[in-house]
């Protein structure tokens, strides 16, 4: 079992992330019949865009990619809508990873949320990056103290 770097694991207790992630996926939660499998990147990328932030699809990878720098720290968000299962990566990691390696428990895994249209998968990336937003600012706070960041 790997260990999560001592300065993410505490900015994700400081945001409460697993229970904010269980929250998440416990209110958007639907069955694979009825998932909206068949979205638009482009709608997608203009939705991300809605929400404030810039995004590009890796058609390779099958992900959409939001990347920020903050002072001196990149960030980035990866997200993969695969069967319309929303899974999020942080730090080169899954959520579900992230929420094992914090709470050191392997076999307590929590859904990934999933959509049925276009209006849930906005909220979802809603509350996403309000967390995403929270972590940054953690991290940022963590790693250089007593500055200020716009």
């Amino acid at each position: 079992m790997k260990l999560l770097p001592s300065v993410i694991k505490l900015a994700l207790e400081r945001i409460n992330f697993i229970d904010r992630y269980r929250s998440l996926s416990n209110k958007y939660d639907c069955s694979l019949a009825e998932c909206f499998e068949n979205y638009d990147k482009d709608e997608v990328i203009d939705i991300i865009r809605g929400l404030g932030y810039e995004a590009s699809y890796n058609k390779k990878e099958k992900f959409f990619i939001l990347v920020e720098k903050k002072s001196l720290e990149f960030f980035s968000f990866f997200i993969s809508l695969k069967y319309g299962i929303v899974e999020f990566i942080w730090s080169g990691l899954p959520w579900g990873l992230l929420k094992a390696r914090l709470d050191g428990n392997y076999q307590d895994n929590v859904r990934k949320p999933s959509f049925r249209n276009y209006n849930e998968l906005i909220c979802i990336l809603q509350e996403a990056l309000v967390m995403y937003e929270d972590y940054k600012r953690e991290i940022l706070e963590l790693y250089i103290p007593n500055k200020n960041y716009v």
